[in-house]
Parts: C-alpha cells; structure tokens; sequence
C-alpha cells in the first residue's frame, strides 16, 4: 500500500504514512505499558495456534519472536482496516469497497485463533481511525478540502 501511495498518489501519501506510524507506534506503547493476555491464555479448551502450528515460530521458541501479551489493541486489525480505509479513500474503482472484506476476515482469523477478543479487534479499528484524524489534523487536510483535491495530483 505504501508503495502504490507513493507512486500513484503522493498527495495522499504522508498523511496515511503518518497514520500508519501513529497506529503502530500507540498500539506498541499499550502494550508495554498495560500487557493484556490473549484468550488462549484465559479460555479453557483455547490453542495456542503458535505453538500448535509452528510455521514460523519453530515450536516452543515463541517467546523469543512475539510478545505473548500483545493482545490489546490487535495491530492485525488495525493494519488491515488501515489498508482497506486507503484503498477505500484513495481508488476510483467501483470494487473499491470490497477491500471492507480484508478487515473482517482479519477479524476473524484473530478471533479464531484465540490471538484477540473482539474488544481488541475493535481496539485496533479506533485506534486507526484515531491515528488517521490525527495525522489529516497535522498535514491540515479536512474532509472538504480533500473531496476537492484530484486523486491524480
């Protein structure tokens, strides 16, 4: 998404940038200073996908590669509804609103593998939608003066 911001609409491009930095960086900042467990930690009969599944985190050595406690708020979330919301906001295409289907299925997945509840999968579409109002308020643009701003300038 970056990519494409920067070589097709760099008008837009340093305020979704900026957003993008301001969702992870807050999302990273909660989880150091207030760890919340995942369900797998509090629901009987949750697993550990992690562990179970070891694609990437060669079995037991999760500690080493993810923060156990990351669970609130869900930075998958938050990415995916960030990428949906550019595509949404940034393309002209009349299918431009299926990428609405990336979020909830990310929803899903996280929900699913007991990685998140869903206060934290909601967690994460606040945070962006915080980050995005945050960085619009920065480079000063307003929804008036963004509807009057060409996609290809």
């Amino acid at each position: 998404m970056l990519i494409w911001m920067w070589r097709r609409r760099r008008p837009q491009y340093k305020v979704m940038r900026t957003a993008l930095a301001i969702v992870t960086l807050s999302g990273l900042a909660t989880y150091w200073l207030y760890p919340l467990a995942p369900p797998r930690f509090a629901l009987a009969g949750a697993v550990d996908t992690m562990t179970a599944h070891p694609v990437l985190f060669w079995g037991d050595n999760v500690t080493g590669l993810a923060n156990l406690y990351a669970a609130m708020p869900s930075l998958h979330v938050a990415w995916a509804f960030w990428c949906a919301l550019t595509v949404v906001l940034l393309n002209r295409s009349k299918w431009k609103y299926l990428a609405w289907l990336y979020p909830l299925m990310m929803t899903f997945v996280v929900i699913g593998t007991a990685n998140h509840y869903v206060f934290d999968a909601l967690a994460g579409v606040v945070y962006t939608t915080v980050a995005v109002a945050v960085s619009r308020r920065r480079y000063g643009v307003s929804s008036a003066s963004a509807a009057r701003v060409p996609l290809g300038a």
